[in-house]
């Protein structure tokens, strides 16, 4: 028994090439495995467009189809491009994220400047015990009120995101 372990442990050090697996092929055009492959395939066929840049420039394929070798118009008379030539796609998203940022960058600012505003005339006297506290729940309310509102802004906004870059 202990000549079969030492025989085995020995082939396996020789023969490094032999004992590692095969990884096997992708089947995509975009070589990516099977479960990022399927994700962005559901990802763009509920789409109402996308865009895709490859070798021969950009285009915007509308109802697209993902099949393992191109990317496809719902229509017959939409163009077809071959997955192997993509090196970036991109759907459409909404920029609520991005108008949220903004407005609560603006609310903080207009917060800040307003509790800071108000704290210096209502406690000017010296009768205020906390005029910090103050200034910071009106920048923080108005911080949250700023990103609510830039939300609702950037929401039917329409940009591209892109979902898939080639390496």
């Amino acid at each position: 028994m202990r000549t079969h372990l030492i025989l085995l442990l020995a082939t396996a050090l020789l023969a490094p090439g032999a004992t590692v697996a095969q990884t096997p092929g992708t089947g995509n055009g975009l070589e990516l495995d099977s479960l990022s492959f399927a994700e962005l395939q559901g990802l763009i066929a509920s789409q109402d467009s996308v865009r895709v840049r490859g070798s021969s420039g950009e285009v915007v394929i509308l109802r697209p189809t993902m099949t393992p070798d191109s990317l496809l118009a719902g229509t017959t008379l939409g163009p077809r491009v071959g997955l192997s030539d993509v090196t970036r796609i991109q759907v459409r998203g909404g920029a609520s994220g991005t108008g949220a940022l903004v407005g609560a960058g603006v609310g903080f600012a207009g917060g800040l400047a307003a509790g800071l505003g108000l704290s210096s005339s209502l406690c000017s006297d010296g009768g205020c015990s906390n005029a910090g506290g103050g200034t910071a729940v009106i920048a923080i309310g108005a911080t949250a009120a700023g990103a609510l509102v830039g939300a609702l802004i950037g929401a039917p906004l329409r940009k591209w995101h892109t979902v898939y870059q080639a390496r």
